[in-house]
């Protein structure tokens, strides 16, 4: 390898490190916040962080939310058609969990998340 070699990969990567440091520095700032929605009243909000197994039981149906590491999930439903809790766990960003017949709606809030849209 010659000088001019050693010098573009050296600065190659300094870039890599650069934007590997930003972008660790930049998710540790984002808070993201559970909202809990039932019947479009917000009725609970968690941190994403935080560790909770909770049952919310009202005239529309129940269902259990569960939280951890992160992850956001719902484990139980009493509707029929159970796609709440065969949706994929909500990790992200504007990110929902939707189970229409129970009117039941977690959605993480916050800055994080990747951008899937741009529109002007």
């Amino acid at each position: 390898m010659k000088k001019g070699d050693l010098i573009i990969f050296g600065i190659i990567i300094i870039s890599i490190l650069g934007v590997y440091s930003f972008n660790s520095r930049q998710s540790e700032d984002d808070i993201l916040i559970v909202e809990v929605r039932i019947d479009g009243e917000i009725v609970d909000r968690f941190n994403v962080n935080e560790e909770i197994d909770k049952d919310y039981e009202t005239e529309f149906g129940e269902n259990h939310l569960h939280i951890h590491d992160g992850i956001v999930s719902v484990t139980y439903a009493d509707c029929r058609d159970q796609i709440c809790v065969n949706t994929k766990d909500a990790t992200q960003a504007r990110e929902a969990i939707v189970c229409v017949p129970n009117r039941f709606t977690v959605e993480i809030i916050g800055e994080g998340g990747d951008i899937d849209v741009i529109s002007q």
